[in-house]
């Protein structure tokens, strides 16, 4: 172990910063929405709720309570042809990540005829890493449904709903609080400098929703962090035999999503600047 705090360039406390802030992380994202009732009403009821009542809690949008990651969840409305928009609920793209990693892993890519439930050939421009990790979630989540609550059918399927989709993401969007802690501290070796930005990661909007949503845009900004951290800052040849071994995590990050290439450009001027 003090072999690893050398190697992070990590103190006791900072231990112990990096585990309250990937706590709270995790809570506020896996919770969310978090409604301080005490404030509106503070001497009624509970004065801290993690569900939202009377709210569409189905395709139907029937009302009902909603908790943590099934939060939110979008009414679905027919179109000419009576098939219901959005169909599980999802929102913004959500119509997309999620039923594309489901059809991945059904192997839905391209409808054969002997298919089950195929509706159209589709061809997704983004690179599948994003997708099959949303596909993990909903995976695990449909094991632990059939585990746990003896629910039947596939896997894939029993997890195909807003909480299966967005379980990877609040994982993913956590580990990049400790991330930021550590690229914070190599960038200036200050403790509240690097708290100060692990929690400006932690609360940021953008950076919320993308940690409760199930969209593949926090997959990249996870493994541009973990490659920041341990190449760009290694200069001269010893950059150059870092970049070598980790190389792998830009790749992640291109696999994720296909606009992320600007991490190699950036890699390679950081050798170039520090020869």
């Amino acid at each position: 172990m003090s072999n690893l705090l050398r190697a992070l360039r990590l103190q006791g406390w900072d231990v112990v910063a990096l585990v309250i802030l990937t706590a709270i992380a995790f809570f506020i994202r896996f919770f969310s929405p978090i409604t301080p009732n005490f404030i509106a009403h503070p001497f009624s009821g509970q004065p801290i709720s993690f569900c939202v009542p009377n709210t569409p809690a189905d395709v139907n949008g029937n009302p009902g309570t909603l908790c943590g990651l099934a939060y939110p969840f979008t009414r679905g409305y027919k179109d000419p042809n009576g098939v219901l928009s959005p169909p599980n609920g999802q929102v913004f793209d959500e119509v997309y990540f999620p039923v594309d990693a489901r059809s991945d892993v059904k192997g839905l890519e391209k409808c054969k005829s002997s298919t089950v439930d195929c509706p159209y050939n589709y061809f997704d421009p983004e690179p599948p890493l994003g997708k099959e990790m949303i596909a993990a979630g909903e995976w695990a989540y449909g094991w632990f449904q059939a585990t746990f609550h003896s629910a039947q059918g596939d896997y894939i399927d029993l997890g195909f709903n807003t909480y299966g989709w967005r379980i990877a993401s609040a994982i993913i969007g956590t580990l990049c609080i400790p991330l930021m802690y550590l690229l914070a501290l190599r960038l200036w070796p200050k403790r509240l400098f690097a708290i100060a930005a692990a929690t400006f990661v932690c609360f940021d909007g953008m950076f919320f929703i993308q940690s409760r949503i199930g969209m593949i845009d926090i997959f990249p900004v996870f493994f541009i962090l973990l490659d920041a951290k341990r190449v760009a800052l290694v200069p001269g040849a010893a950059g150059l035999r870092a970049w070598r071994r980790h190389r792998g995590q830009v790749g992640c990050a291109r696999g994720s999503r296909v606009d992320r290439l600007l991490p190699g450009g950036r890699d390679c001027l950081a050798l170039v600047a520090n020869p």
